[in-house]
């Protein structure tokens, strides 16, 4: 069993340190823009969504499940999907 359930990776990113590339690989996996990432209240966090194979610019960035990343988003402030 895979742990990326779905071929899907979570991963959070200090907002400061995104690039065009990382907006544009979760552009092409789901269609989302970098104003429609969910971001931490206090905006220093993004939330990237990307499916597998997952690009060597996430390299050095913590990934996550669905599994492993719901109590997180549940258990700190961020802001709401929609």
């Amino acid at each position: 069993m895979s742990f990326l359930t779905k071929g899907k990776a979570y991963i959070i990113v200090t907002t400061a340190d995104i690039t065009e590339e990382m907006v544009n690989n979760t552009k092409k996996d789901f269609y989302s823009e970098e104003d429609t990432l969910r971001t931490s209240n206090d905006t220093l966090k993004t939330l990237f969504k990307v499916k597998t194979p997952i690009s060597a610019v996430f390299n050095g960035y913590k990934w996550y499940n669905l599994k492993k990343i719901t109590p997180i988003l549940d258990d700190t402030d961020w802001t709401t999907s929609d």
